[in-house]
């Protein structure tokens, strides 16, 4: 789970891969629409912590609100509900 949660104005989103893999770390809104991408990249065996600020892809802030966070790598997919406030 992220922390802290709820969260202003930043997020932390700690994650661990056993071994190498493709890593999609993204953002989306309740309707689905995607908000921000914080990882797309092939990742090495480890330890990661990546945050997030409350900004979409145009570093624009967003509002207060549940938000989704969707992690995707070749053999694991979690979600995980985020909740900002402003």
């Amino acid at each position: 789970q992220n922390y802290p949660n709820p969260f202003n104005p930043e997020t932390h989103i700690d994650y661990q891969l056993p071994k190498s893999a493709h890593v999609n770390i993204s953002i989306y809104n309740l309707i689905g629409m995607k908000v921000k991408t914080l990882v797309d990249d092939d990742v090495n065996a480890g330890v990661y912590h990546v945050s997030w600020d409350g900004k979409d892809e145009l570093n624009k802030p967003v509002s207060s609100g549940i938000y989704i966070c969707k992690m995707i790598s070749k053999e694991f997919v979690d979600v995980k509900k985020l909740t900002l406030i402003k």
